[in-house]
């Protein structure tokens, strides 16, 4: 059993086309959705992947669009993919073969965030290329709904680590401490949020001092600022 990111790879090495497209079992791609992306792709050949707007069907059935933005305070997409996550399933995600022979393809030593550390790699070999419009449809329900908070802090900074640790990351190694620090805090404020979980709040709260005290201080001044 690879897991997730192990299937996935196995699709990717069963494949003969030039562009790879994933599609996960609780979403649906509109009709025209690999025309409209391949054409896309194809337009813009500096880009090593493309992904689009997608909506989500709600346990309540409502439904949502989430538009992608771009957003300034970041130094380019790289850094935006390490600080938060804006592809939120990878059936909204065609990746050029080539681009990922080049730099390998998912990482299977990651039970979760192996798309994201693929998306960061993809970086590497050309630019992302941004469909506008919502072509695919994920339908939530119990299945998909369930988080385990331990595993995501783990993966998440698993992969944080493999990114700073390859040579990729050499060149952000100044947002290094901020990164981890952020991850830190957004994690223990979700898990009290959600669970109530006193423990990993604090553990989490560690591992962001221990990664920017200063920055971490800061925080902690504000939240407990009178408003």
């Amino acid at each position: 059993n690879r897991g997730a990111a192990g299937a996935r790879n196995a699709g990717v090495e069963a494949a003969a086309g030039e562009f790879i497209a994933f599609l996960d079992s609780d979403d649906q791609w509109e009709q025209d959705y690999l025309t409209l992306q391949v054409a896309a792709l194809e337009a813009q050949p500096d880009c090593s992947f493309i992904f689009c707007d997608h909506k989500e069907i709600l346990r309540n059935g409502k439904t949502v669009v989430f538009q992608y933005k771009t957003l300034a305070q970041y130094r380019d997409l790289v850094h935006r993919s390490l600080t938060n996550i804006f592809i939120y399933t990878m059936s909204t995600v065609i990746a050029r073969r080539a681009a990922m022979e080049a730099v390998g393809y998912l990482n299977e030593t990651l039970d979760i965030c192996h798309d994201r550390e693929l998306y960061i790699r993809l970086l590497s070999a050309g630019n992302m290329a941004h469909m506008p419009r919502p072509l695919v449809t994920r339908i939530l329900h119990d299945g998909n709904m369930s988080a385990d908070y331990h595993s995501w802090a783990k993966y998440v900074f698993m992969t944080l680590d493999i990114f700073f640790a390859s040579e990729q990351g050499q060149a952000y190694k100044d947002l290094e401490p901020q990164i981890r620090s952020d991850w830190a805090m957004s994690i223990g404020h979700t898990v009290w949020q959600t669970e109530k979980d006193l423990w990993t709040y604090l553990w989490m709260g560690v591992k962001a001092a221990t990664a920017a005290p200063r920055l971490t201080a800061k925080y902690i001044q504000n939240k407990l600022r009178p408003v």
